[in-house]
């Protein structure tokens, strides 16, 4: 679409005047090129081009400057509406052999505090472009791991909020640089490491970069494989507002910081009566090392039992057949842990939308962020009010999903089913095109179903 724009945009400067200015990246380079193309029309209206360089020699200093005047550019820009034509074109073809398949956006992000790039893999939920929506955010650490836990994290995310069972969430890997710098606290000789620096890089870089740049909700939950699972304990109980809900592995299997995270879990519950935080942890009993975790995490079980913190949940995942080498993330686990109730109950009682609007408010406040219905709850509680011929109230929530962009076509087809049954042919022929302005892809039965009501209709006016 924004091609189409540029093109658009392009051929009227056949009536108008444009500006295009390319920039370089950097100053002190050799060979600098700035360039700005100018198209007007003079005040005889004839078209032409000024071109405009300047070019630096970071060298020695060089510096030349040349403008061209160039007459007759009707032609120039046919062509350019042409290319961009064609580039419309490619970028809105089928997929081809061998196109790639992209689940995902590299993002690179400079980091002051840590003095370098940080790489991270950026998976935007169904429906992003076309929405208006903002998303919880789901951050995940050894981002590098592209062909296993990121594809495994986008496949879980992806069927997990399409079957209404999370909330649609925006995926954020963030890739290792140096994983035994950033993720625990001590290194093999006891030293403090730059567990501290990682925190602040993202509280003040990677944070507010991701909230700038998309479209987020205040709900941050950190998946920690690995010795990610260290620095996931650790900023939980250093500074725990970044975060909402941790999904990790063993952080007990490493030796550094053991002793340290008791420490800092009797310290702040001591203090803290109210700690509104999940943690989910998924171990095993693979290896020594793994067992040793294990004993640990009996210890922070019971600082917990011992002070009972409010609002706080620590649920175990403990798979004692597996034998892998590397612990499974348990990110499936933990979402249906911590999305327990983001379905509603089968058998809670709904005799309007206000009652599913009261369930969803009261669960938004329970988890600390907005909840947007689902669409699937609300499909299904308005087909339940059909069945009991309770019309008034399924249209409510009918009118309600296209309102919010909550399974509009659900609501759509809905809507001109009930039309038909009811012998307004119009209001049908209505809900079912607006479906097709919806669709684009599978569109068969809708169209069927159209045209058969567009014949419906020709029929009555003929009689």
């Amino acid at each position: 679409m924004k091609l189409v724009e540029n093109v658009l945009s392009l051929i009227s400067i056949l009536i108008g005047k444009l500006r295009i200015t390319a920039l370089p990246r950097k100053k002190n380079t050799t060979a600098v090129l700035n360039v700005t193309f100018s198209l007007y029309f003079s005040k005889q209206k004839k078209p032409y081009v000024q071109f405009f360089y300047h070019c630096i020699n970071g060298e020695d200093g060089f510096s030349a400057r040349r403008t061209v005047m160039i007459d007759k550019v009707i032609s120039f820009c046919l062509i350019s509406a042409a290319v961009l034509f064609l580039g419309a074109a490619s970028a809105c073809r089928a997929q081809q052999e061998g196109d790639p398949v992209i689940i995902g956006t590299y993002r690179i992000i400079h980091s002051d505090i840590l003095n370098e790039d940080r790489t991270l893999l950026i998976h935007l939920p169904d429906g992003y472009e076309e929405s208006t929506d903002s998303y919880p955010v789901f951050y995940m650490l050894y981002g590098n791991h592209m062909n296993t836990y990121f594809t495994e994290c986008v496949s879980v995310l992806s069927q997990y909020a399409s079957s209404g069972r999370i909330p649609p969430m925006i995926l954020v890997a963030v890739s290792n640089t140096d994983r035994y710098r950033d993720l625990i606290p001590f290194d093999r000789e006891g030293n403090k490491t730059g567990i501290d620096n990682f925190i602040a890089f993202f509280r003040d870089e990677c944070i507010p970069s991701i909230e700038a740049r998309y479209r987020t909700k205040e709900y941050r939950v950190l998946l920690g494989p690995q010795a990610g699972a260290n620095f996931a304990l650790y900023i939980m109980f250093t500074a725990p507002y970044l975060f909402d809900a941790f999904i990790i592995n063993n952080p007990f299997r490493w030796a550094s910081g053991r002793d340290l995270f008791l420490e800092k879990a009797e310290v702040y519950f001591k203090d803290h009566d109210l700690f509104d935080k999940f943690l989910f942890i998924t171990n095993d009993a693979s290896d020594g090392l793994e067992r040793e975790g294990n004993i640990y995490i009996g210890k922070l079980e019971a600082i917990v039992e011992k002070y009972q913190p409010q609002g706080f949940t620590l649920q175990l995942n403990y798979l004692p057949e597996n034998d892998d080498f590397i612990s499974p993330l348990g990110v499936r686990d933990g979402l249906k842990a911590l999305f327990s109730s983001y379905q509603m109950p089968e058998d809670a009682p709904v005799n309007s939308l206000a009652d599913i609007i009261s369930y969803y408010r009261d669960l938004s406040d329970r988890l600390g962020f907005d909840i947007d219905i689902p669409g699937h709850v609300l499909s299904r509680q308005s087909d339940r009010l059909m069945q009991a011929n309770r019309q008034k109230e399924a249209v409510e929530i009918y009118h309600y999903m296209i309102d919010h962009d909550a399974h509009a076509p659900d609501a759509y087809w809905r809507l001109a089913d009930l039309a038909i049954r009811n012998g307004n042919y119009q209001a049908a022929k209505e809900y079912l095109g607006n479906m097709l302005k919806i669709f684009h892809g599978d569109v068969g039965m809708i169209k069927q179903r159209f045209d058969w009501v567009v014949r419906k209709l020709d029929d009555l006016e003929e009689k």
